[in-house]
């Protein structure tokens, strides 16, 4: 389906739940975020996925939280697959569970998986995460790898943090010939104490250790890739402020709670948990459905600290 822009809206991002094993300094409070609201039954979400996809979804993502908390995730990675119209099911986790994931999200179908590593250095992403053995990391990559799951790493990169960890991951990726990008950093919730490295700036860090980025075509939503001149790997950049994609986004969110936002910097959307409460008829909400993607906005303003309008939340708690 088309928004008021024109945009194809053909990607759901599912948030599963708002817990997390992990707490990412630039992500979560160091205290256990509180969820206030009830969280979605499976039947709910299993209906309400499939109602949204009957829009004209294509692709599905499982975020949180860390979706892998989920239990018997591989059943929801089934019944989505079932879903007419769906055509890839693909997973983002921290990957500290993956490796007693892999066996049972290979048999699921799974279509790829995103793995979030900032840094390479284990005192470091003990210190990030607060508490995390990137040993268990690293181990469920290997056995991901061993069963031909794709796989792409997904790395932030802040100014006085991980900045010298840049080099290393790039050198991990194209070891373990796994597709790298960053991702910029975006000011909300506790994520404004720190300061992203933009992408020109990581161009130049990169090109003047392997030579010239050239831009190819590759549409993956909103990250765009280079194939570096002396690297195997793409490398590819997801850069919310510095190079705003909104143009071209072609992505819905359904949170844990049962919260349809059209986009993440906005703190609007419809509650359609509520509505399935209320024995709202499954036309209605498809209705209400197809209007919220309708009015999608045209763009974030994650630069103006005055827009009203602005989320606030913490990432876990709105799949982000």
């Amino acid at each position: 389906m088309q928004d008021c822009f024109k945009r194809n809206i053909d990607y759901l991002r599912v948030s599963l739940t708002s817990n997390c094993n992990l707490r990412c300094q630039y992500c979560m409070p160091e205290q256990k975020i509180k969820q206030t609201e009830e969280m979605l039954s499976q039947k709910n979400l299993i209906h309400l996925v499939e109602l949204i996809s009957s829009t004209g979804i294509k692709k599905i993502r499982l975020t949180g939280g860390e979706p892998l908390l989920y239990p018997n995730i591989e059943d929801l990675i089934i019944r989505f697959k079932a879903i007419q119209g769906i055509e890839k099911i693909v997973l983002t986790t921290n990957g500290i569970l993956l490796s007693n994931k892999v066996d049972v999200l290979k048999k699921a179908g799974i279509s790829g998986i995103n793995l979030s590593l900032d840094c390479i250095d284990k005192d470091l992403f003990r210190e990030i995460t607060r508490g995390g053995d990137i040993d268990k990391v690293l181990l469920g990559i290997k056995l991901a790898q061993k069963e031909n799951i794709p796989l792409k790493i997904n790395s932030v990169i802040m100014q006085g943090i991980n900045e010298k960890e840049i080099i290393p991951l790039i050198e991990f990726a194209n070891c373990n010939k796994i597709d790298l990008r960053f991702i910029e950093l975006m000011p909300m919730n506790v994520a404004k104490n720190f300061k992203a490295v933009k992408e020109d700036d990581l161009k130049a860090i990169i090109s003047k250790k392997y030579g010239a980025l050239k831009q190819i075509d590759v549409f993956e939503g909103p990250a765009h890739y280079y194939q570096v001149e002396n690297l195997s790997i793409k490398i590819g950049f997801i850069s919310a402020l510095s190079h705003k994609f909104c143009a071209n986004c072609n992505r819905l969110r359904l949170t844990s709670t049962g919260m349809l936002k059209p986009c993440l910097h906005y703190n609007s959307g419809v509650n359609l948990n509520d509505l399935l409460k209320k024995n709202v008829t499954d036309e209605e909400i498809l209705a209400i459905i197809k209007d919220t993607i309708y009015h999608k906005p045209k763009n974030h303003h994650l630069e103006n600290e005055a827009f009203s309008q602005k989320e606030d939340k913490s990432m876990s708690l709105i799949g982000g």
